[in-house]
């Protein structure tokens, strides 16, 4: 179960990775790409797992949870990318919206 668990995690940072740095690419011109990239590592490697015990565990609902994703993760893009508020729930909301309707397609 385990080894399952990192394969979602490991698709849902590439998914992430791969949207925040196609709008840090083309938005947040003064932060290098590099910074954005780790930045949605970071950001990953605590928002995912407290989203999947939150869901999993927990049995909290899902879009409670995903606008708590949401706003941390954006609050986290604010401090670490150096990004416009705008531009935060921008890279914040669109790499989620994707994973999760990822996540639904395979369900």
């Amino acid at each position: 179960m385990f080894i399952f668990y990192l394969l979602i995690l490991a698709t849902n940072i590439a998914i992430e990775i791969g949207v925040t740095a196609l709008i840090g690419k083309y938005c947040v011109c003064q932060t290098p790409l590099i910074t954005v990239v780790l930045s949605c590592l970071s950001l990953n490697l605590v928002t995912h797992p407290i989203a999947s015990l939150a869901f999993y565990e927990l049995t909290l609902p899902i879009l409670p949870i995903e606008l708590f994703i949401f706003l941390m993760e954006a609050l986290g893009y604010k401090l670490l990318v150096r990004a416009s508020w705008r531009i935060s729930f921008l890279m914040s909301g669109l790499a989620n919206l994707v994973t999760f309707a990822v996540g639904l397609f395979f369900i």
